[in-house]
């Protein structure tokens, strides 16, 4: 935890995905925790079920959250966030990966 206020780094990352459940993301997840461990970063999971249901958490919030938790960084996969307005002092990178067939 010293180690983390002298060079600023918290060694956290959040991931944000849609659904848990679904073998896909699960898979994902679980290789962006296998990279991060390997890497020394805990991972903070967010599961916004696509904010589809109102006892489940927005994406916003989730994505306030985060940034409260002054994470390392964030990735996004699926979901919604991409149609909210980030704050204006967040630095994005922008990455996206997709299968060749994917016609993006």
């Amino acid at each position: 935890m010293a180690r983390g206020l002298i060079n600023r780094r918290s060694m956290t990352l959040g991931v944000m995905l849609p659904d848990i459940t679904n073998p896909y993301f699960a898979l994902i997840f679980r290789e962006i925790e296998c990279e991060a461990h390997a890497a020394g970063y805990a991972v903070f999971l967010c599961n916004t079920m696509y904010s589809s249901r109102v006892q489940d958490t927005p994406e916003e919030e989730y994505f306030q959250m985060l940034q409260d938790k002054q994470v390392d960084g964030l990735i996004v996969v699926g979901g919604q966030l991409d149609l909210t307005t980030p704050p204006a002092n967040l630095t994005v990178t922008h990455c996206a990966i997709r299968q060749p067939q994917c016609p993006l």
